[in-house]
């Protein structure tokens, strides 16, 4: 599998880009991003315009998610596990 570009971000960002309520608006934002908030890592996959954000304890579990496109919610290591 290609391995996808991961962009660290800062949080301001993320909350910014969580704040787009159009579809449109996120579609020149479409990557995937990873960012620290507080002790958690925060990675956001927007590849698609639909935004699916976890949280992660390690950059190990938040990379592992983020370079898998099919892994969709906590079972690669969020706040869940």
């Amino acid at each position: 599998m290609k391995k996808r570009i991961v962009r660290r971000v800062s949080e301001r960002f993320i909350h910014r880009l969580l704040g787009h309520s159009e579809w449109w608006e996120l579609e020149r934002y479409r990557a995937l991003y990873l960012t620290k908030e507080g002790r958690w890592l925060v990675g956001v996959d927007n590849t698609t315009s639909d935004c699916f954000v976890e949280e992660f304890k390690t950059k190990k579990a938040a990379m592992r998610w983020l370079q898998n496109p099919r892994a969709i919610g906590p079972s690669l290591g969020g706040p869940n596990k």
